[in-house]
């Protein structure tokens, strides 16, 4: 569970939690849906799987106030640290699944070298790395791609992992998906192809320095609230 499935509130959540066929983790994110799971154990030809859940500290920085008000996240390290002997015994191998930046990934790979394996969900990087025995994958982000991992067991023991990952420019959609969200994408077309106005220039955008996408929603601020400094 990440920032985002707390962006359109706790019952929003909730509601999704009910109906989702999988389980929602997070083992830091203290809210009243009790629906969300610290962990979840799988077992895949007769080996143990752990995987835990880890929601980033962000979210009650990042969050709109009326959203996250009921969501309480803990450090993640000191989560795990009350997590791991729980579960220890009761896994053949541990993954982390995190909604976490990628500096937090690092420091949870140098505080637990037992977890062999992060599976990352919140930065766009793609490329995968290594801290110390500890493999940290992703997909990015936008949906470009899918991932593989292939992980080989020796006695129990975890001994190799395999990831890559799979572009999905090219792959042809789902006729049954595809029919699901067209009504939806007719709508969104409608609101969307309005013209509002004409660009005498290049829209550019930075996060870094002064932009026109920048400039423009800033003067809309200072347009719609009457303040003379909008950031």
């Amino acid at each position: 569970v990440g920032a985002n499935e707390f962006g359109l509130g706790i019952h929003a959540l909730a509601a999704r939690a009910r109906e989702a066929n999988f389980p929602l983790l997070s083992a830091n994110a203290e809210s009243p849906i009790g629906e969300i799971q610290v962990a979840a154990i799988f077992n895949a030809q007769d080996v143990r799987i752990a995987v835990v859940g880890l929601t980033s500290e962000e979210v009650s920085r990042t969050g709109r106030p009326h959203h996250v008000k009921y969501v309480d996240v803990a450090d993640a390290v000191r989560t795990l640290e009350s997590v791991l002997p729980r579960i220890r015994d009761r896994a053949d191998c541990i993954i982390l699944l995190g909604n976490v930046t990628r500096e937090e990934e690092q420091r949870l790979a140098r505080a637990f070298p037992e977890i062999r394996l992060i599976i990352g969900a919140h930065d766009e990087a793609e490329l995968p790395m290594r801290v110390g025995s500890t493999s940290i994958v992703s997909t990015g982000m936008f949906g470009k791609y899918v991932g593989r991992l292939d992980l080989t067991f020796d006695d129990g023991e975890l001994n190799r992992i395999e990831s890559r990952l799979i572009p999905l420019a090219t792959a042809e959609p789902d006729p049954e998906i595809a029919a699901l969200l067209e009504p939806y994408e007719a709508k969104l077309n409608r609101a969307l192809h309005q013209v509002l106005g004409h660009a005498a220039g290049d829209f550019s955008r930075s996060t870094a320095r002064e932009s026109h996408i920048g400039n423009l929603l800033a003067d809309s601020v200072r347009a719609k609230t009457g303040t003379t400094i909008a950031l």
